[in-house]
């Protein structure tokens, strides 16, 4: 099967779903790091999540999880930011 985002099929004899999304990181202006995710661009388009705890944008957790996700795959540009 061909892994692109948006790519879905059923799991757990379709009570759940697996999806695929594109995450990567990158700095903004303020030196912020944002990791991003995308899907299909209809059904999940676009979000973004920052390492700064003042933006809107912050999450902790999930901001941990996509970071080691993209540390264990060897896609996170920031050493141990």
């Amino acid at each position: 099967m061909v892994m692109e985002p948006g790519s879905v099929r059923p799991f757990n004899e379709d009570e759940a779903l697996i999806a695929t999304f594109a995450l990567w990181a990158e700095k903004d202006n303020s030196d912020d790091i944002l990791i991003h995710m995308t899907g299909d661009n209809v059904h999940f388009k676009h979000i973004t999540i920052c390492n700064n705890p003042d933006s809107k944008k912050y999450h902790k957790l999930l901001y941990r999880d996509l970071k080691n996700l993209l540390k264990a795959h060897n896609k996170w540009p920031f050493g141990d930011e």
